[in-house]
C-alpha cells in the first residue's frame, strides 16, 4: 500500500524546518517520536466516505474535499492501510522569542503575551485573592503529567450555591489552540474588574454562577516545557485527542478515558449547567449539535434555537471583526455533523449526557497566533462571549417545590418536542430549572419520584424572553397496594384538579368508591376502561381512599390532597 502513497512535506504559518535528504517515512517517524503526533492532509472524493477513517484518526478540519488531520503512531499506521494519497504537514507555528512569554503579572497587563505555566497558576490564584467575594478558585483535576486543571467560579455570593443558572466556559481542549486560553483569562479579569462600574457585568455576576476554565489540556499547551507554548501539541501527553475521548451518543463510552477528560466529566456531573461552550482554533465559526449525526439524519430537538444563538454570536463577531472574518461554512455557523462527523467530543457529551446546551466556538484559522494579534481577537469576540453567556437566562425557568416548601429533583420534559435527552432537570439543592427554547407554545410535564405529575401549557413569545413558571408538586399517595397500578398522577387545570389512575388489569364495568378517612363514602364512579379520571378539585384537604368494588384482591388506595 505504501508505494501507492506520495508523501510531501508542507510547512506553513511562520517558520520552515529543513530535514535534508531523509526519507519521508523516516521524517514522519521522527515527528511522531518527538511530538507524539503527526499532522497530514488528504483528499476525499465524497465526504460520505470519510466516516470509516474518521473513527481512526483525529480530523482537525475539513475544507472542501481536503481533510486536515492528526494521528499518533498507532492511528497513523492504521491510516496507512487506506488507499489515500496524503501529504505530511508539520505546522511549525509562530517562531516564539523569549519576550513573547510573560513570567510576571505585570507583563500580562497589555494581554499581548502568553503566560508560562507557573504564571498561569499565579494569575488564577490572584483572581480569587483580589476578589474573594466574587471569585473562587477550584482545582477540578490534574493532567496526565500532574499539571493542574483549574476553573474559577464567579458570582456575587461565591461561597454559596444559589438558585441561579450555572454556566461553563472552557478552552484549549486541544493544547495548540491557544487563542481562547488568553481570551478566557482576560474575560475573567473583565468580569471581576468591571463588576463595580458596569451594570451589565453586575447583572451577569449577580444573577448567574459562571465557571471558566481557560486551559483544560495544559500538558498539550506546555509540551515544550512550562516556560513556553512553543512546541504545543493538539493531544495530551499520552498522544490522545481529548476531544475524541468523551462518552458519545453513538459510540458510547471510550475504552480508555484520559485523566483530563475524566476531570471535566466529574466537574460537569457536580453541576447542573444550563449552557456551556469550548473555544478552539482551526476555523472561524460556531459549531452546534450534533457532531455525531448529520442534520438530515438527526437534529437536536432545539435545532432552531441552536441555529439562532449561533447566528447571534456570528453576527456580534462580524460586526466587530474585519471583512471576511468568521464567515466560514454557513456564514460563520454550522451543524457539526454537516461539516464533518465527530465522535467522542465534549460538545455532544455535555448536550446528550449532561442535559446541557453546548457549542464549539472556532476562533481562528491559525493555531498559536502571534501575541500581537491577541488584542484584536479580544475585540472581535468580547461582546459575542457576553451575548452567548446571557442566553442561559432566557426561555422557561422557575422553581419546583413540594407542598411543604421543600426543593425537589424533578424531570421537566416537553410533549411532542423532546428527544435525545433534550429534557432538563431541576437543581437538586435549590429546585431551580432553566429551559432555553425558541418561541412557541409547549406542554411541559413536571415529574418527580413520590409526587403527582403535573402538566402545564406555557407560551414563549420571542427569543430573549424569560417566562417564569413555578410548580408545586403534591405528595403522591402512600398506596396500600400499588401492584395493580401503572400510574397514579394528579393534574391541575383551569377549573378543577383531577387524578388519573391507570390499572394494569382491566377494571371495565367496575365501580370505584371514593371515601374519606372516617370511612364515609363520598362518591361512586362507574368505569369502562383501565384509565380512570377522578375530579378532585372540590375535595377539601385530607386523606382519601379509592376502592374497586367487587375486587377483593385490589386493596384500597390511599391518596392525600394537600
Amino acid at each position: 500500500m505504501i508505494n501507492k502513497i506520495s508523501i510531501v512535506l508542507i510547512f506553513t504559518f511562520y517558520s520552515v524546518v529543513v530535514f535534508g535528504q531523509k526519507e519521508p517515512v523516516l521524517i514522519a517517524q521522527e515527528l511522531l517520536q518527538e511530538k507524539g503526533e503527526v499532522q497530514f492532509v488528504f483528499e476525499v472524493d465524497d465526504l460520505a466516505d470519510l466516516q470509516s477513517v474518521a473513527n481512526i484518526i483525529s480530523i482537525d478540519k475539513v475544507d472542501g474535499n481536503k481533510v486536515y488531520a492528526y494521528a499518533n503512531s498507532e492511528e497513523f499506521n492504521s491510516f496507512l492501510t487506506f488507499d489515500y494519497k496524503y501529504t505530511i504537514q508539520q505546522a511549525a507555528g509562530y517562531n516564539f522569542a523569549e519576550e513573547d512569554m510573560a513570567t510576571t503579572i505585570g507583563e500580562m497587563v497589555n494581554w499581548d503575551k502568553y503566560p508560562t505555566y507557573d504564571l498561569y497558576l499565579e494569575m488564577m490564584l490572584k483572581f480569587s485573592t483580589d476578589y474573594p467575594t466574587l471569585c473562587k478558585l477550584d482545582t477540578i483535576g490534574e493532567s496526565e503529567q500532574g499539571r493542574y486543571i483549574l476553573a474559577v467560579k464567579i458570582s456575587d455570593n461565591v461561597e454559596k450555591h444559589e438558585g441561579e443558572p450555572e454556566f461553563f466556559y472552557s478552552s484549549t481542549l486541544h493544547g495548540d489552540e491557544t487563542t481562547g486560553y488568553i481570551l478566557m483569562l482576560r474575560y475573567i479579569d473583565f468580569l471581576l474588574s468591571n463588576y463595580a462600574t458596569s451594570d451589565e457585568v453586575a447583572a451577569l455576576v449577580n444573577g448567574m454562577e459562571i465557571y471558566i476554565s481557560p486551559n483544560i489540556n495544559p500538558d498539550g499547551t506546555y509540551a515544550g516545557g512550562n516556560s513556553t507554548v512553543s512546541g504545543a501539541t493538539r493531544s495530551n501527553s499520552n498522544s490522545k485527542d481529548l476531544n475524541r475521548n468523551f462518552p458519545d451518543p453513538v459510540d458510547g463510552i471510550p475504552s480508555s478515558v484520559q485523566k483530563e477528560t475524566q476531570s471535566i466529566m466529574n466537574f460537569m456531573e457536580k453541576h447542573n449547567f444550563v449552557m456551556s461552550a469550548t473555544f478552539h482554533d482551526v476555523y472561524e465559526l460556531v459549531n452546534f449539535p450534533w457532531d455525531a449525526w448529520i442534520s438530515s439524519d438527526r437534529k437536536h430537538a432545539d435545532h432552531d434555537w441552536f441555529e439562532k444563538i449561533s447566528r447571534d454570536y456570528a453576527n456580534f463577531v462580524q460586526a466587530e471583526g474585519p471583512s471576511g472574518y468568521f464567515t466560514q461554512q454557513d456564514n460563520g455557523i454550522t451543524h457539526g455533523g454537516d461539516w464533518y462527523v465527530v465522535h467522542g467530543g465534549k460538545q455532544d457529551y455535555a448536550t446528550y449526557f449532561r442535559n446541557c446546551r453546548d457549542v464549539t466556538i472556532e476562533l481562528s484559522s491559525f493555531k498559536i497566533i502571534s501575541p500581537d494579534e491577541l488584542n484584536n481577537y479580544w475585540n472581535y469576540h468580547k461582546d459575542a462571549i457576553t451575548g452567548y453567556l446571557m442566553e442561559a437566562n432566557y426561555g422557561i425557568q422557575g422553581l419546583v417545590t413540594t407542598s411543604d416548601g421543600k426543593k425537589v429533583k424533578a424531570k421537566i420534559s416537553i410533549e411532542n418536542h423532546d428527544l435525545d435527552n433534550s429534557l432538563v432537570y431541576t437543581d437538586s439543592v435549590n429546585g431551580d430549572y432553566y429551559r432555553p427554547i425558541e418561541p412557541g407554545t409547549y406542554t411541559l410535564t413536571y415529574e418527580a419520584k413520590g409526587y403527582f405529575t403535573q402538566t402545564h401549557s406555557i407560551t414563549v413569545d420571542a427569543y430573549k424572553t424569560t417566562v417564569i413558571k413555578n410548580v408545586e408538586l403534591k405528595s403522591e399517595s402512600s398506596l396500600v397496594d400499588n401492584s395493580h397500578v401503572n400510574s397514579f398522577a394528579i393534574y391541575p387545570n383551569p377549573v378543577n384538579e383531577y387524578m388519573n389512575i391507570e390499572f394494569q388489569e382491566s377494571v371495565s364495568n367496575k365501580t370505584l368508591s371514593v371515601y374519606n378517612s372516617l370511612g364515609m363514602e363520598l362518591s361512586r364512579i362507574n368505569v369502562n376502561s383501565n384509565t380512570i379520571k377522578i375530579e378532585t378539585g372540590s375535595l377539601p384537604s385530607g386523606t382519601y381512599y379509592i376502592k374497586v368494588l367487587g375486587e377483593p384482591n385490589i386493596q384500597p388506595m390511599k391518596f392525600i390532597k394537600n
